[in-house]
């Protein structure tokens, strides 16, 4: 389970746990980095799935930020995957079958 999954995996009414327990900064960095095929749709997804204030605060941040460093990116989205895996583990929130795997 990786960034990319996270569209596939994370229900949508989720989103808001997973912005509760990840880091606003690191939240916009692994959003900037998220800018290829396999890891912007799940980007996309979190920015669809909260309020339009907040998505629009983030985007705003996200174009602040410009490009990051890769390690960077990829370290923010393995810590946004920790979050998920968190919340999952504590049964708050339920991950989906990815069928696609």
């Amino acid at each position: 389970f990786t960034f990319k999954h996270i569209a596939s995996r994370v229900d949508a009414r989720d989103i808001a746990a997973v912005l509760r327990v990840v880091d606003n900064d690191t939240l916009v960095t692994a959003l900037s980095g998220a800018t290829d095929d396999l890891t912007k749709p799940s980007a996309e997804f979190i920015l669809d799935n909260i309020s339009n204030r907040l998505a629009d605060q983030l985007r705003e941040a996200i174009q602040e930020r410009g490009e990051v460093n890769e390690d960077d990116a990829e370290t923010a989205m393995s810590d946004v995957v920790a979050g998920v895996r968190q919340l999952a583990e504590n049964g708050e929130i339920l991950l989906n079958e990815d069928i696609t795997a």
